[in-house]
């Protein structure tokens, strides 16, 4: 891209219009002649194709004279400057281009110096301008991560119900979402290594580029918004004007995220599609139906859409099956290896909230005639105990531990019936899910330290990334981002500044560096996005700061 400026001339007399062409060596003078014309009518469209920096018009010409040329240049392209020449020393020709916003108004005759100057100090108004444009960009992209932070803690909280109508709409557009419509309809998604042992959260190029596919999905939709939960759940709000509509929607968004793992034969992917409601305050047992149903993905080693009008149809069956007094056959039931793949899947990656749900769906998949059998259901308690144990013993606990842990309530293990079986499997579930997340906790405590060592030693990289710092710690962006911000209340570009800007003002204070230097020693090697930043965070300029004495 050149780094000419370009300017349209446009001069209805040939000779003059003959003489500034010629007159100045443009290209030396770091300019572009883009175009030229004789009158307003004909240089317009030229305009619109030539797309100049900087219009030069005559005030008084035929068909469409400098000023209504300038209005419509002005409606059209509003950072274009403008300089009018003119040869009627008339104020109220100055009067109105001022009104128009003409940059500067020249009397002719005009000599080649004089023009030049003008120009020279358009050209500096346009550097600045673009300059700040581009600062405010690099500014507003950094900010994007504090504002989908924002946006899912809002979402968060619609989903669990906490909000009012009026407090949704409100929050929602105080960070840029429009949350009011006819209908909601909540959408679960999940993407995983078909590999149950490994550590899911951990970096990985293809989920990388995977969850950057999704994001890009999102993008393109303009009927819902989605945050992530710490799990790498993907959640989603979707909005639609009609019920069926709304379900409409949510199927074919949760067919299309589900697509975007068709060429990944090593990885699975779940969605759960809930039966949409018509008022924000019933989001919060419309998500929580929707987690009920999603929970059966834990009973799948396959891919797999469910929703709640299938969950329902399945349980009337159930049911149905129960009540002619049909059997299953248990022989043909492969509970050892059904218990592994269940649990482990359960164990990883299920949540507190899940618990009941799971346990639910688990002895549905069994059979509720089956789990009538006291034989086979005390089977199914020892098998989880054993499961658990297992996974206990591979996330780091010692076998005396685990022994510790369910010695407390071993005396409730006899289950003479289904129910009360479930209530000791939940006992269970709680005991390794809380146990899982110590062990995650101290996990993370380790992983926001190493990325704070990261960030601390590496801040003065300028690329420096959320991306290079989360393959450092050795986790996923999505999930790292997640971690970070939960753990330190900040984004992970808000903690980033205040290190940069903390070494900025120790420098200042101390040193006497000049601030592009300073800016370019704490990450910033763009003097003028170093000023904006610290402006920005700071309240004053570096140059402020330093003669206040910091």
């Amino acid at each position: 891209m050149s780094d000419l400026i370009k300017v349209f001339l446009c001069e209805d007399e040939f000779i003059i219009r003959q003489a500034i062409k010629k007159t100045i060596n443009w290209e030396r003078e770091g300019y572009e002649l883009a175009g030229e014309a004789g009158d307003g009518e004909t240089a317009f469209p030229l305009i619109s194709e030539a797309k100049p920096d900087i219009l030069i018009t005559d005030i008084r010409m035929p068909f469409m004279d400098g000023l209504e040329l300038a209005r419509l240049v002005r409606r059209s392209f509003s950072k274009m400057k403008i300089v009018i020449l003119s040869g009627y020393d008339d104020f109220s020709y100055a009067k109105e281009a001022i009104s128009i916003g003409v940059t500067d108004y020249l009397l002719k005759p005009i000599t080649e110096k004089k023009l030049l100057e003008s120009l020279g100090k358009v050209r500096q108004q346009l550097l600045e301008e673009k300059d700040h444009e581009h600062l405010r960009a690099v500014y507003e992209r950094e900010q994007e991560e504090k504002r989908q932070f924002e946006r899912q803690a809002v979402l968060r909280e619609v989903m669990n119900g906490h909000f009012t109508v009026a407090d949704a709409v409100a929050k929602g557009r105080a960070v840029g979402m429009d949350l009011l419509s006819p209908w909601y309809g909540v959408t679960l998604f999940q993407f995983r290594s078909a590999d149950e042992k490994r550590d899911q959260s951990a970096y990985d190029e293809t989920n990388a580029s995977i969850h950057d596919r999704i994001l890009k999905v999102m993008d393109s939709f303009d009927k819902g918004y989605m945050y992530e939960q710490i799990g790498d759940i993907q959640s989603f709000l979707v909005m639609g004007a009609t019920e069926a509509g709304t379900l409409d929607t949510e199927k074919n968004l949760a067919e299309q995220l589900m697509g975007l793992l068709a060429d990944h034969p090593h990885h699975i992917c779940f969605a759960a599609v809930g039966r949409p409601v018509s008022r924000i305050r019933e989001l919060g047992d419309a998500y929580q139906r929707a987690s009920r149903v999603f929970s059966r993905r834990f009973l799948c080693s396959e891919s797999h859409l469910f929703s709640e009008n299938e969950a329902v149809d399945e349980a009337a069956a159930e049911t149905q099956k129960a009540a002619q007094g049909q059997t299953i056959d248990i022989g043909t039931l492969d509970i050892g290896r059904l218990d592994h793949h269940v649990m482990v899947s359960f164990f990883s990656t299920g949540t507190a909230a899940d618990i009941e749900s799971f346990t639910n769906e688990y002895f549905d998949s069994i059979g509720e005639i089956n789990m009538a059998s006291s034989i086979l259901r005390q089977y199914v308690v020892m098998d989880v105990i054993f499961c658990a144990t297992s996974f206990l013993e591979s996330i780091g606990l010692t076998k005396e531990e685990v022994q510790e842990r369910f010695n407390a309530f071993q005396k409730d293990m006899l289950s003479d019936s289904p129910e009360r079986a479930k209530k000791f499997l939940n006992r269970v579930f709680r005991e390794v899910i809380s146990q899982r997340t110590r062990k995650s906790e101290q996990k993370y405590a380790d992983m926001i330290a190493a990325a704070k060592t990261y960030i601390r030693s590496n801040y003065a990289n300028e690329n420096i990334s959320l991306k290079s710092t989360a393959a450092n710690v050795g986790f996923s962006p999505n999930h790292f981002s997640g971690i970070f911000s939960q753990e330190t209340g900040q984004t992970f570009i808000e903690y980033l500044t205040d290190v940069r800007m903390g070494r900025a003002k120790e420098l200042l204070r101390s040193t006497p560096m000049k601030t592009s230097e300073v800016g370019f020693e704490v990450g910033y090697h763009d003097p003028h996005y170093f000023s904006y930043i610290f402006k920005k965070t700071q309240n004053m300029t570096p140059k402020e700061y330093r003669s206040a004495g910091g």
